[in-house]
Parts: C-alpha cells; sequence; structure tokens
C-alpha cells in the first residue's frame, strides 16, 4: 500500500516534467489537474523542485530595502552562512526576518510560525542524499545587483541511535528512513 501510494504523489510531478510520454500518460495528467488544479503541493519532488530555479530568476528591479529594519543573525547562523557564502556580498551579520516565505505556490515557515511548513527535506553539501529538519530561521539580504536572496536555517533530524532495527534498509531505492525525534543545532 506505501509503495502504491508514494508511487502516486509523484507521479503528477512526472508526468508534468518529462516530455515525450506517451498519450496514454497525458491522461492521467488531465485527471490529475481536474482534482488537484494547479496545486502541485504535497508530492516531495514538486516541493523541492520549487526551489531549484530560485537563483536562476532575476527580477529587472533592485530590492529597495531599508537596511535599518534587519535584525542580527544568531552568531550560529552568521558563522554558517560566512563559512558557506560563495559571494560576499552574503557575509553581512544582519538581514530581513520573516516568518514565512512562499515560492511557487509552496508555502514555507519557521518552526515558531507553523510547524506544518516548517518541515523539510534538503540535501547537505557534499551528500547525494535527502535528510530531514526544521526551518529554525527565514532571512534574506541583499544579493548580488541588490537583489532580495532567501536564505533558510535549518536545523537536521538527528540519525537513528545504533541498535535500532530501520526496515527501510533493505530498500534503499524507495528513499524512506528512520530518523531521531531530536534535532542537531
Amino acid at each position: 500500500m506505501m509503495k502504491s501510494v508514494c508511487a502516486a504523489s509523484n507521479l503528477r510531478g512526472m508526468i508534468q516534467t518529462r516530455s515525450g510520454w506517451s498519450d496514454h500518460l497525458k491522461v492521467c495528467l488531465t485527471i490529475f489537474e481536474k482534482w488537484f488544479g494547479n496545486d502541485g503541493r504535497g508530492t516531495l519532488s514538486n516541493d523541492i523542485r520549487s526551489m531549484e530555479t530560485l537563483a536562476s530568476e532575476n527580477s529587472s528591479e533592485p530590492w529597495n530595502f531599508d537596511s535599518r529594519s534587519f535584525e542580527n543573525l544568531d552568531a550560529d547562523i552568521q558563522a554558517a552562512l560566512h563559512a558557506s557564502a560563495l559571494n560576499p556580498c552574503f557575509k553581512r551579520a544582519n538581514a530581513q526576518i520573516h516568518s514565512r516565505y512562499t515560492r511557487q505556490g509552496v508555502q514555507y515557515a519557521t518552526c515558531d510560525a507553523n510547524k506544518n511548513d516548517s518541515n523539510i527535506f534538503f540535501e547537505p553539501a557534499g551528500s547525494s542524499s535527502l535528510v530531514p529538519g526544521v526551518i529554525h530561521k527565514i532571512f534574506s539580504m541583499p544579493g548580488p545587483d541588490q537583489q532580495e536572496s532567501y536564505f533558510f536555517a535549518v536545523h537536521r533530524y538527528e540519525s537513528v541511535p545504533d541498535g535500532v532495527e530501520n526496515p527501510f534498509q533493505a530498500f534503499p531505492d524507495f528513499g524512506a528512513g528512520l530518523w531521531s525525534r531530536d534535532i542537531t543545532k
């Protein structure tokens, strides 16, 4: 049953993003559109893809920000940002803080604002697998050409302790895993 549910939840995303599908599968897209409309929320593939093109999209006008409304970032967030920022404009100590951010119909929120919209899967740098986490902070700051750039500070869930049986380990292609309820900071 779980295999069918997961396959169905990602079918719509696969049909929408792949070209060259047969006419039989395109009928499925019509059925999905009838039931779900333009709402692609709820499938992991679609939710992840909502952030895919963010870096490549540019607004024609610079962000008209007021740095007096910026707040200082926590020291751990500053350190992580400074260590990973490829562009020197992101090496700031302050930013505009947001409780929510909506991208292509998908709402992201901090864990303080909305627990349901704060759980995400992300791919850590240097890894090829997704891990679950909780959005601790959403902030924006001026990027190249003074465009508004958004960042998520995420606390990831810890792995389960050694000795805990993982029923998903026998099915690596399924993409599921067990995680602790504790988060790392």
